[in-house]
């Protein structure tokens, strides 16, 4: 995830969004290759690139709730937001056990590249808000310094703490 703020500030968010949406696309399709071709390797490596390419999601969201609403708002809609973080990965249990059961764990893949499509025609509805994107900024000199500033010891340990938590939590589901 810690690339695509950068990217949203090159390029905006829309085309970021599409960008991380074909890269998930891509390693979806990978990972049915690898049933296709019976490999496990190709499996692995698809699944790490449909995690990268997931990650643009999660940070368009909050940088569009951060652009659009003011900060009253934009706490509520973020609660809403990580509502449905908790919600999904259940939801998504269920669904795929389904799937598992009646079609085979390849399908999976299957809905999954359907659901980049769906995804693809919901982002075109989303606004643009970056509206001073600069390409510059897209400069891993220019990232590694940004970051440097704002982090912090705090920052640091409640990020962790967050990465903790979730991961027991996905673990678990």
């Amino acid at each position: 995830q810690i690339i695509y703020a950068p990217i949203i500030k090159g390029i905006g968010i829309k085309k970021t969004l599409n960008f991380g949406i074909s890269i998930y696309f891509i390693g979806t399709i990978g990972c049915f290759a690898s049933y296709l071709f019976d490999n496990f390797e190709l499996l692995k490596y698809s699944r790490a690139v449909t995690g990268i390419g997931s990650g643009s999601g999660f940070v368009a969201i909050y940088t569009t709730i951060n652009n659009v609403w003011n900060e009253k708002e934009a706490r509520k809609i973020t609660s809403y937001t990580s509502l449905s973080f908790v919600l999904i990965p259940g939801i998504a249990v269920i669904l795929s056990g389904f799937i598992v059961s009646y079609c085979g764990w390849q399908h999976c893949f299957t809905f999954l590249s359907l659901w980049c499509l769906i995804l693809f025609a919901m982002a075109k509805t989303l606004p643009e808000t970056e509206k001073d994107s600069n390409i510059k900024s897209i400069n891993l000199g220019c990232m590694v310094k940004n970051y440097c500033e704002v982090m912090n010891i705090i920052i640091l340990i409640f990020g962790l703490m967050y990465g903790i938590a979730a991961s027991v939590f996905y673990v678990y589901v």
